[in-house]
């Protein structure tokens, strides 16, 4: 079975400083990571992300930051069945602050670079936070 997902690490700046949104999930383990979803019949990537971050952070203020858009995928079962998710990722500016989680998370929290890499559990999480981190750094030079 495949499953096809679109989200983004949002960010905002407070003065020189870059802080990521990562929400914390409580479904079936325990880990932060950032807003994603399954895309919609009717949807493109774009729009599942944009539907995604304000379904689960109440976000509304988004710039999708041009140039960057990362894959990703891993696999996970369901219902005993093996599920082969694909996953596109956006870097999203906001300047929005205070967020709302959805039902489908506990919590919430605006981390710097080094501190949200600490709290991601998975190795693809890390790996798309560290390009997304490295993509700003490079394009604010």
């Amino acid at each position: 079975m495949k499953e096809t997902s679109s989200g983004g690490i949002v960010f905002r700046r407070q003065g020189e400083k870059v802080f990521f949104l990562l929400l914390h999930y409580k479904y079936k383990s325990d880990y932060w990571s950032f807003t994603r979803g399954n895309m919609k019949e009717s949807e493109d990537v774009v729009d599942t992300a944009k539907r995604e971050i304000f379904e689960e952070s109440d976000l509304t203020k988004l710039n999708f930051i041009d140039g960057f858009k990362e894959k990703t995928k891993f696999i996970y079962t369901k219902d005993g069945r093996k599920v082969y998710k694909n996953i596109t990722i956006f870097l999203v500016e906001t300047n929005q602050k205070d967020v709302t989680v959805s039902h489908e998370h506990v919590g919430f929290d605006w981390l710097e670079f080094d501190a949200a890499l600490e709290r991601l559990k998975f190795k693809n999480d890390k790996e798309v936070l560290t390009k997304a981190n490295q993509f700003l750094i490079a394009s604010s030079s």
